[in-house]
């Protein structure tokens, strides 16, 4: 299965990024990827980059009120990391447009506790 990303599964884990690797990629997003994207594409992918990136990981799940809000810290309290600083409309229009695009993937949680009354799950996560 071809990742999302450019760099290839190779079988490392987790935080096996080297800081090379990371500054590749966000050097790839600001000088290949940016003329191809709208300003909250721009925003929304380095919003993701940054946190899933730094922390070695691939990919990462968040929700459309993660990713408006930010994500708390529940065991500490505070936050973990700020919000786009895109509105909830523009953060689905935009999830929407870079799912077109191939850019990122999204997987809609099937528990039952999670989903509303309507029976819907309530949160596309973007990964």
């Amino acid at each position: 299965m071809e990742p999302a990303h450019s760099l290839p599964y190779d079988g490392a884990r987790p935080h096996e990024f080297t800081l090379p690797q990371k500054l590749d990629v966000f050097a790839t997003l600001a000088t290949v990827w940016a003329p191809h994207l709208s300003p909250s594409e721009f925003v929304l992918v380095a919003w993701l980059l940054g946190n899933c990136i730094p922390r070695g990981k691939r990919s990462g799940v968040y929700s459309i009120p993660q990713l408006v809000d930010g994500v708390p810290n529940h065991r500490e309290g505070g936050m973990w990391t700020a919000g786009t600083g895109l509105s909830e409309k523009t953060v689905r229009r935009t999830v929407a447009s870079c799912l077109d695009k191939g850019i990122i993937h999204t997987a809609r949680r099937r528990a039952a506790a999670r989903s509303s009354p309507g029976g819907r799950p309530r949160h596309r996560s973007a990964r």
